[in-house]
């Protein structure tokens, strides 16, 4: 079915990304391509401003096209030290423009032909644009699912071949979809309305999320949620961060006001009529899950505690140190400051000033030594052969973007 949102043509949807630029082979930097290619075009997130330290869990990818000599920019976010979480289209190769009904499937466009080799992904850290990239981490395996179309579908995963070293993580909502109405923050690398290239990534807050699931008005399939004016080019693959808790709920896919873009990058980005998609994250528990597990982490649960933090029972000497945020005579110890005890024959007890399950003391009646067993407790109050990438070469202009253009 024919959505029945009026649109120039399809690709007002287009793919967010990745921008691209071309590599000189001859040369010890990157030559920005002399135009737009057919399918692409550039800009960011709209509005936006600086984004600082504290959204360091968002980086920048960098993909490889050996075969044509060329570059390409997304967006991603550390779930892991070693595991990135990004857009589908950002990592595979992919038909232009993208049209979607409300079940998921395809009206135009967004074909996946292939996938790009994980070593040619590379992950940069930081709130500046280098000059001189030097790659934080390389790609070793991708994780996605076997669609062959973008629709609903339009996320992936990057394992990394070495942890990268002191990184930040975000906690992800895998139980329940985003929600009509909430706030969000959109974090990203594409440019903006002022230049091609910012030197800073930026960040927009305030965004409210207009509808969830399948909506034929809006283009979005069962596993998707739609947002106003917000991102644009080079942002495919960030982060929609619900503010409440500073969580992902969804990753950048497509968008577009239906117009071409303009001499202004951002022109087909800007206004009411403005239509951005994210893939919610919750719909892929199974396949976000298992890359947890190939990146020997437990997961960061939206509410839950930071999984590199130590275990209860595992040794500690601040309470900082440990999941729980409890640490009783040198070991972290279940905490019912907030939630109440769940280990048979424990209660929740306060001890040097902190609520923590022990085992339940001795009843009247019980013998020296005895306990009395419980089921409750009381409740709580690169390796990159151009060496330009790892810290070679000199690159001075890394990124001339292009985006995709409408599909007839």
């Amino acid at each position: 079915m024919q959505p029945s949102r009026i649109r120039s043509s399809f690709a007002s949807l287009n793919l967010l990304g990745p921008v691209l630029a071309t590599l000189a082979i001859s040369s010890v930097a990157c030559s920005a391509s002399p135009g737009p290619a057919v399918g692409e075009s550039s800009s960011g997130v709209i509005k936006g401003t600086a984004s600082d330290e504290s959204q360091n869990a968002v980086v920048l990818l960098v993909m490889v096209d050996r075969g044509q000599g060329g570059i390409g920019q997304c967006t991603g976010t550390m779930l892991a030290p070693n595991l990135v979480l990004t857009a589908r289209h950002c990592v595979s190769n992919t038909q232009d423009g993208i049209a979607c009904r409300a079940d998921g499937s395809s009206i135009a466009g967004g074909k996946i032909t292939s996938d790009k080799k994980a070593e040619d992904i590379y992950v940069v850290v930081g709130t500046q644009r280098p000059t001189r990239p030097e790659a934080n981490g390389q790609g070793a395996k991708l994780f996605v699912t076997d669609a062959t179309n973008l629709c609903n579908n339009d996320i992936a995963l990057v394992l990394l071949k070495e942890p990268i070293k002191d990184v930040p993580i975000s906690p992800i909502r895998l139980e329940t979809p985003a929600v009509k109405g909430e706030l969000l923050t959109a974090v990203g690398w594409g440019v903006t309305e002022k230049t091609q290239s910012p030197n800073v990534r930026q960040q927009r807050s305030g965004i409210e999320v207009v509808s969830v699931g399948g909506d034929a008005r809006e283009q979005t399939g069962p596993s998707e949620f739609s947002v106003g004016e917000s991102i644009c080019s080079g942002d495919s693959g960030g982060p929609a961060i619900a503010e409440a808790t500073s969580t992902v709920i969804g990753v950048v896919s497509r968008g577009g006001n239906g117009t071409n873009p303009t001499s202004n990058p951002a022109s087909s980005c800007v206004g009411s009529s403005a239509s951005n998609i994210y893939t919610g994250v919750a719909g892929f528990k199974d396949l976000i899950l298992a890359a947890y597990a190939e990146a020997g982490q437990d997961p960061w649960l939206e509410g839950g505690p930071d999984p590199r933090l130590a275990k209860d029972g595992e040794a500690c000497t601040e309470s900082t140190a440990c999941r729980s945020n409890a640490c009783l005579q040198g070991k972290c110890t279940a905490s019912c400051a907030k939630t109440p005890c769940t280990t048979t024959g424990t209660t929740c007890q306060d001890s040097a000033g902190l609520k923590v399950c022990l085992p339940a003391p001795p009843t009247n009646g019980a013998g020296a030594g005895e306990t009395t067993t419980t089921t409750g407790c009381s409740a709580a109050g690169a390796d990159f052969d151009g060496a330009w990438l790892l810290g070679g070469v000199g690159v001075a202009a890394l990124f001339a973007s292009r985006r995709r253009r409408k599909v007839a």
